[in-house]
């Protein structure tokens, strides 16, 4: 062996020593694992037992919150029994219930969009006694409209589907059929209600977050109703100088209210530019009443007027359309409007009828002679000088002479049936005839010959019916 040549190390792996100190490092590299890997399990154990109470308390979370949302649904279904809410909302509630879940174990990848739809699925829960407070709400208020006759103003579209009133009155109970509410896609933020009539077929269904379209009664979209223009008529008369006005202080502020009357300034005129009264009798009485015409151009000419109606084009074009072929087309012969935008010449034709129209409902195209305080002057008839009416006649009276007399001087005659006339003669010589019975009572009856019949002609006919002749006269 060379000086430079390393010798061999020698190795003893054969004899029963080296065998025996293997074993004993064997045994004690596993006798530590075996200690290591008791100590690892009681401290997984030991993890796995605090995670599953926390797994617990999160599961009794979850079930809390659950509970929490049916329980506010329970205190809206014991108000509400109409309406099945565990079909409404319970697969909401399930998905609420995943995702609480999800954010609490730390499985939801989004949770920014998962607490988004907690919050509305939350928000979709406590306030869907709102959604059903506003049916009730809307319903009561629908009342003043669906009680009026169809066709009226403040009344219902006559063109209205008759299934949207049909649904209308479901929705308040007040016909058989149901609701139910629905959350399309299961989303909170698309509750539906749906309108079902007896035979279970489907009526109609609203957008929950539509139903105050119900209180927009004039666009159609769910109520049609026909404007009611009897508040700003009111106004409208209050204003302009056409109609007298009584004026009070209320407040120090002083008040004008029309009384109806129509101005002189209003009423037709003679040539020489006095009012035309003309002799209205009252009856048979021999009564009357002094009435002159309205001049129509004149009030639909005053300036303020034109301002104030013109202000009626300014509503919607579909309360237009529905105006006019409810109110003008029956009223002024109005021609109906199909549902479409109308162009400037159709809302100018609209407004020319309704001033038609208001002139017609409005103002009383004969206005009586009143006194200061409103009173109509009744010019009373003649009362009779010379009268038997609680002295009956004798059977000599019933003669021709006799009522020959009578009628030209005046006083009672008796004649066939029971019937008897009245001459009474006033102050200027005017003639007035009276004809009468007397009933069982004593009470006298008048006795219709001919309205607007001269005196000969009522002479003539009075003889004929009492009896006699009238070829003396």
């Amino acid at each position: 062996m060379g000086a430079y040549e390393n010798p061999e190390t020698y190795i003893d792996t054969d004899s029963a020593k080296h065998i025996q100190n293997l074993q004993q490092d064997i045994a004690g590299a596993f006798a530590g694992y075996a200690q290591s890997y008791k100590s690892q399990q009681e401290v997984l154990k030991k993890e796995q037992e605090e995670n599953a109470k926390k797994l617990a308390a999160i599961q009794g979370e979850v079930e809390n919150y659950a509970l929490s949302l049916r329980t506010s649904l329970s205190e809206t279904q014991a108000e509400n029994k109409e309406v099945d809410l565990s079909a409404t909302f319970e697969p909401l509630i399930q998905e609420a219930v995943k995702l609480r879940s999800g954010l609490l174990n730390n499985t939801i990848e989004d949770r920014q969009g998962a607490i988004s739809k907690l919050a509305k699925i939350n928000t979709a829960v406590t306030k869907f006694g709102t959604s059903l407070g506003e049916i009730k709400e809307y319903g009561t208020s629908l009342d003043s409209i669906l009680n009026r006759p169809i066709g009226v103003e403040g009344g219902l579209d006559k063109a209205m589907a008759e299934s949207d009133v049909r649904a209308i009155r479901i929705m308040q109970g007040k016909l058989n059929g149901r609701k139910e509410a629905i959350f399309e896609d299961s989303d909170p933020d698309k509750l539906v209600w749906k309108v079902y009539d007896d035979q279970n077929k489907l009526v109609k269904q609203y957008a929950a977050n539509r139903l105050d379209a119900f209180s927009t009664y004039g666009d159609g979209e769910y109520v049609n109703q026909i404007p009611d223009m009897s508040k700003s008529n009111q106004t409208l008369a209050n204003t302009v100088n056409i109609f007298k006005h009584k004026v009070d202080n209320v407040g120090g502020k002083e008040v004008r209210e029309s009384t109806g009357d129509i101005t002189e300034e209003y009423l037709a005129k003679d040539a020489n530019g006095k009012v035309k009264y003309t002799q209205v009798p009252i009856g048979n009485t021999g009564a009357y009443k002094m009435t002159a015409d309205v001049d129509k151009q004149a009030v639909l000419n005053n300036p303020q007027l034109q301002v104030l109606l013109k202000s009626r084009a300014g509503m919607s074009d579909n309360e237009i359309i529905t105006y006019n072929n409810n109110i003008l087309s029956t009223s002024v012969g109005s021609v109906v409007l199909g549902k479409k935008s109308l162009s400037p010449q159709e809302k100018e034709k609209f407004l020319e009828e309704y001033k038609q129209h208001w002139y017609k409902t409005q103002v009383n195209p004969k206005q009586d002679l009143k006194k200061p305080e409103g009173d109509v002057y009744i010019q009373e008839a003649a009362k009779p000088e010379k009268s038997t009416a609680d002295k009956k006649p004798t059977e000599t009276e019933k003669s021709q002479s006799n009522f020959e007399k009578i009628v030209k001087e005046g006083g009672t005659i008796a004649g066939k049936g029971g019937l008897y006339l009245d001459v009474a003669i006033d102050e200027n010589g005017v003639k007035r005839y009276y004809p009468y019975k007397i009933d069982s009572a004593g009470i006298r009856i008048p006795v219709e010959v001919r309205q607007g019949a001269s005196n000969k002609e009522i002479i003539k006919s009075l003889a004929g019916q009492l009896g006699y002749t009238a070829k003396n006269l």
